[in-house]
């Protein structure tokens, strides 16, 4: 029964998440000043394989800074860059997926790529990923895996919502998996 007041908490977090991101992307590309890199100059080191201006042209089109939106076009380069093992353009690629009203196959999509860029050490995949276990979307539902990647993405505040509808032994074995996990870098490995 207790797990039935954590799902309010959840959506919390999920929306918080989203607002955080939207103020990531706004960082970012004020950090970036496009106004300086333009859509021209960042075309051709993309298409030459640069990670970096591959997903720094999805954000382009994600947000429609110096072109037109288009998260068709956004998905395009997030998922190039994220196919080199770039964890940011990982964590943006699944929730590309998860815009709108994902089917099953999109949210498996989505928690392939928040892990892969979770097991980096991106926090915000880490938290996503932790909400897509507590609701069993797209991966099963696993309470010790969702407290596992909370514990991870410093979501204290979750973790100790979670950690109410456990049991002592669901606790410690999520606590024994954070403290095991070792980030690794994707960057050049294909898979």
């Amino acid at each position: 029964m207790k797990i039935l007041y954590i799902f309010p908490f959840l959506l919390a977090v999920i929306i918080t998440s989203l607002f955080r991101t939207y103020q990531t992307d706004k960082v970012v590309l004020d950090f970036l000043d496009f106004s300086k890199t333009s859509f021209k100059e960042t075309l051709p080191l993309a298409k030459s394989g640069s990670h970096i201006a591959q997903f720094n042209l999805g954000l382009m089109y994600k947000t429609g800074k110096g072109v037109d939106k288009n998260n068709q076009k956004a998905a395009k380069w997030f998922q190039r860059a994220a196919d080199q093992g770039y964890d940011r353009a990982q964590y943006y690629l699944a929730k590309v997926y998860l815009i709108g009203s994902p089917t099953l196959q999109e949210d498996q999509h989505a928690c392939r790529w928040l892990t892969r860029a979770a097991k980096q050490g991106e926090r915000r995949a880490q938290a996503n990923l932790g909400v897509m276990y507590g609701l069993g979307r797209g991966v099963p539902k696993d309470f010790v895996l969702a407290l596992k990647w909370f514990i991870l993405s410093y979501e204290g505040k979750l973790e100790k919502a979670m950690a109410e509808a456990m049991t002592p032994f669901e606790i410690q074995e999520a606590k024994k998996l954070a403290r095991e996990f070792k980030p690794r870098n994707e960057i050049g490995y294909r898979f």
